[in-house]
């Protein structure tokens, strides 16, 4: 019982203050407890934070085994059992998620290769789960199963970072999440999108005629996002920001008045880049372009920057949760904004916008921008972005797609699944 307090404890201290600034100390206070207690079932700091993201590990992959032994062979409903379960470690421990998610990158290189052991282990299940449902005709063969798989479990992940617990019933997500998975891996849309040309890629690094001063701004900037990606915000520190840019760390001084301002500047460069080239893509769509046209385009442009760029998109992941709460409130602010460019192009996908400001579509847009936001965790120069880019344009547009029938034809929507008994 007082280990579990202190794994508790330490949980909430790592997702809220990251690696670097997790202390034995305020982990002891938070549990209530003397710090050198603390010792008696942890030899070290890293030991403890080891076993805050083993227990985790572990503990999904038991929660996702145990439920789906309790359903038989059918493909779709072991892919419904597997959804709830995962939600439900998310939702009910999601500080131990949020610790995993948000800190994995930031652990010692011995820490990690302990625990990608069980990483390995628990995405195998997720992997026979697509791959028998790919054998067995349940998937759109359009897909591809490994980008497939990745953007699901992206979509599930990032829940733990935006839902709020007191403003619904976690049952509701839960339907919503296997409605969403099953409408996007089992969806046929019978309108072919639409063929645009193609997107420009982000601004290039450096631009004709572009002034030192702002080539070299740009370098701190990328040079910090690489840091801030690697370390964490309590990480990181603006000498490693200039070894990284090559720089002397006075210089950084003269872009940015403190380390602080220098972080913000990431985070939110990562979020307003992100907008302004989604905007740009739509902006080049000809009248005639359909709602679930606009909507693949924004997929695609959204995924062209964090594909790109992946120090931005995962510094700005990683560490919004972890930033003091003034920088953090402007950078949700920030977001705000660009939730709104998405809450925009999927009321215009309905009639009227019949579904905006439900939490249907609130929830819908959450999955679409956490499976976005989470393939700068996992694609690499290994694959190619293209597919990416087409299973994800695909996926959405599925899953959008009976939503926005259903509304011409004046049908209510009901989740395609339902939530396991209470």
């Amino acid at each position: 019982m007082t280990r579990a307090r202190i794994l508790d404890a330490a949980a909430t201290i790592l997702t809220e203050r990251g690696y670097a600034e997790t202390r034995i100390g305020d982990v002891a206070d938070l549990a209530q407890m003397q710090g050198p207690a603390l010792y008696y079932h942890f030899a070290s700091r890293d030991d403890m934070i080891e076993e805050v993201i083993a227990t985790g590990q572990r503990a999904v992959l038991a929660h996702v085994q145990e439920a789906l032994a309790r359903v038989g062979p059918d493909p779709e409903q072991r892919l419904r059992a597997a959804v709830a379960a995962h939600l439900d470690y998310v939702l009910t421990t999601s500080s131990y998620a949020a610790a995993s998610i948000r800190n994995f990158a930031q652990l010692p290189p011995d820490v990690q290769e302990r625990q990608v052991a069980l990483r390995r282990e628990y995405g195998a299940v997720w992997r026979e789960l697509f791959a028998t449902a790919a054998t067995a005709g349940f998937l759109n063969p359009a897909l591809d199963v490994h980008a497939a798989r990745m953007l699901v479990i992206g979509a599930l992940n990032w829940t733990c970072e935006w839902w709020d617990p007191s403003r619904g019933n976690p049952r509701d997500l839960v339907a919503a999440a296997q409605a969403f998975v099953h409408d996007a891996l089992t969806g046929r849309t019978d309108v072919a999108p639409g063929e645009f040309p193609p997107i420009a890629p982000p601004a290039a690094a450096t631009a004709v005629g572009e002034r030192k001063s702002v080539r070299s701004r740009r370098r701190v900037l990328e040079a910090a996002a690489a840091v801030l990606r690697r370390r964490g915000y309590a990480g990181t520190r603006l000498t490693d920001v200039a070894r990284e840019a090559g720089m002397r760390a006075a210089s950084l001084y003269y872009h940015f008045p403190s380390r602080e301002d220098l972080i913000e500047e990431v985070v939110r460069t990562g979020v307003v880049i992100t907008q302004a080239h989604v905007l740009t893509a739509l902006e080049t769509l000809p009248a005639t372009a359909s709602p679930l046209d606009r909507i693949d385009r924004a997929v695609e442009a959204h995924l062209s920057f964090c594909l790109s760029s992946p120090d931005f998109t995962v510094a700005t992941i990683r560490n919004t949760g972890q930033l003091p709460v003034e920088m953090r409130t402007r950078q949700r602010a920030a977001e705000a904004e660009y939730g709104a460019v998405w809450r925009d192009l999927l009321d215009a996908a309905t009639p009227s916008g019949s579904l905006g400001g439900s939490p249907d579509l609130h929830m819908v847009r959450m999955f679409v921008l956490g499976a976005l936001n989470q393939t700068a965790e996992w694609s690499d120069a290994r694959r190619d972005p293209g597919v990416v880019v087409r299973t994800a344009r695909a996926m959405v547009r599925n899953a959008l797609a009976p939503r926005s029938r259903a509304l011409q034809d004046g049908v209510e929507m009901r989740p395609t699944f339902l939530p396991p008994s209470a």
